[in-house]
């Protein structure tokens, strides 16, 4: 296999392949263009033993790595702490794009990471239109937050001009989600099974759909530590310190899981006991929620994967099952 990194940035591409003596480099555009020019100068090796990795480093790299995949190319899509913590093994003091690609070239070669499966247009047209709705909302709340502080009078007519347009936008933006659900029958039926979760509705049903592509998943824990809710021990010989989140993973289902993880503590008959026993054990509320939304994923992983809505006693069920079948 031909090994290949690629470092990414918003306007550029630095590619190292590695090889036997010195790796070889390239720099092009991050542009369609550049692509093109990309693929032509990898055209010496055969398709079939190639295999390019760059770091998932937000949407920068998502062209290159659909226009790679689309020529036939193996591509690896990784997250950059693999990477940052491999470099840091080989004990990799210097830090330039160059040597950057190279050390992605080597993560490769030597870690072998899964192939990335590229996402459908509409996969990617959700996504896109989700985060868009996001942001709106954040920006919404900005706007409603200086309302309130501010004390001029023209100030607050521009605010208040501001938020009428936003209202609109982001009208106009659910109702296109709306729309591309109502087209979709995977969509249809994703946001069935994951709204049957008592805890989740539609705007947290989105939020799974834009950010988890459940196929990847093989296990819930695995959809876990992709959000970053996996308990991260500190213990070192008598030295035993507080277990945390690892937060090493996606900072938008963390954000985006903690108010649903509440009502779900409330109203979820799997959850509620959950949480009332770790409030019966003295735990610290944040730790409570944490669980709730490690559990909320477990649950979502479950409908999905089963391709069966919400069920309190699955479980049950399927052991009687599998008891009555022996």
């Amino acid at each position: 296999m031909t090994y290949v990194g690629i470092d990414v940035a918003k306007a550029k591409l630095d590619v190292a392949v590695k090889t036997t003596k010195k790796p070889r480099h390239l720099t092009v555009e991050n542009t369609e263009k550049g692509f093109a020019k990309l693929v032509g100068w990898l055209a010496k090796y055969p398709k079939n033993e190639l295999h390019v990795c760059l770091e998932a480093t937000s949407t920068y790299g998502v062209d290159c790595a659909l226009a790679l995949s689309n020529q036939g190319i193996q591509v690896s899509v990784v997250n950059p702490f693999l990477v940052k913590a491999y470099a840091e093994s080989e004990l990799r003091r210097n830090k330039t794009d160059k040597l950057d690609a190279a050390l992605i070239a080597d993560f490769c070669a030597e870690k072998s990471p899964r192939s990335w499966t590229p996402p459908s247009e509409t996969e990617q047209r959700f996504t896109s239109l989700y985060r868009r709705w996001e942001t709106l909302k954040v920006i919404k709340a900005q706007e409603l937050n200086r309302f309130e502080s501010e004390r001029c009078e023209d100030t607050l007519v521009s605010i208040t001009s501001h938020l009428s347009y936003l209202d609109e936008q982001l009208s106009a933006v659910e109702a296109a989600l709306d729309c591309l659900v109502e087209q979709t029958p995977q969509l249809q039926q994703q946001l069935r099974l994951l709204s049957s979760i008592p805890g989740v509705g539609k705007v947290t049903a989105y939020l799974l759909m834009a950010e988890v592509d459940f196929q990847v998943f093989t296990a819930a824990n695995q959809l876990v530590a992709f959000a970053g809710l996996n308990p991260k021990h500190n213990q070192s010989g008598n030295h035993k310190g507080r277990v945390t989140l690892s937060k090493k993973g996606s900072s938008r289902l963390r954000k985006g899981l903690y108010f649903p993880a509440i009502t779900a503590g409330q109203h979820n008959p799997l959850i509620r006991p959950l949480w009332l026993r770790l409030e019966h054990e003295g735990k610290c509320s944040l730790l409570i929620i944490a669980a709730a939304m490690r559990k909320l994923l477990h649950l979502a992983f479950g409908v999905i994967k089963t391709n069966t809505p919400f069920d309190p006693h699955y479980l049950d069920n399927h052991k009687t099952k599998a008891l009555q079948n022996t």
